[in-house]
């Protein structure tokens, strides 16, 4: 019998594997570029081209035991990052996001996966006890900057979601 519950003891204690969820950031942020140029000498970047990856809401019940509160947004790249980018701004145009979830900050993106790159964003989507989410209807800017700190063109995203009841 004892040998039994040793057993037992033994196997509560042993590591296993388990999910969780992370609030990492999924970009890096860029240090300011060093100007070996002034200001404005070169050409502004060209426009980037982006696409959504997704747009997933928070679910169940803002209860804090669990990520399912969580927001999260995923913006690609349609290529790699070229050599004379210094990073990226981005922006909320027009409207509002939950927990505005940009860093304003020069932003690098991360490799996803071979040969794609993004942008990945996470934000507290359910307050506490809520199974409320609020609407989103916003256009948001990504914007190239280039090594001698010149911002291009924006490309926008249009975000929209009706909000409403949790599914869970």
């Amino acid at each position: 019998m004892r040998n039994i519950a040793f057993l037992l003891l033994l196997g509560c204690l042993a590591p296993c594997a388990a999910d969780a969820c992370s609030f990492a950031p999924g970009y890096r942020i860029a240090h300011p570029p060093r100007l070996v140029e002034p200001v404005g000498a070169s050409p502004a970047p060209l426009e980037p081209r982006v696409h959504l990856r997704l747009l997933q809401r928070g679910y169940g019940v803002g209860d804090g035991a669990s990520c399912n509160d969580a927001g999260l947004l995923a913006i690609g790249l349609d290529g790699a990052p070229s050599q004379d980018i210094a990073g990226y701004v981005i922006r909320i145009a027009e409207g509002t996001l939950p927990g505005d979830p940009f860093p304003d900050a020069l932003l690098l993106p991360l490799e996803i996966e071979p040969g794609a790159w993004g942008f990945t964003f996470v934000w507290l989507d359910l307050e506490r006890g809520s199974r409320w989410l609020e609407p989103i209807d916003a256009v948001v800017e990504v914007r190239a900057v280039s090594r001698t700190g010149v911002e291009g063109r924006p490309a926008q995203l249009r975000l929209a979601h009706a909000g409403g009841r949790t599914s869970e």
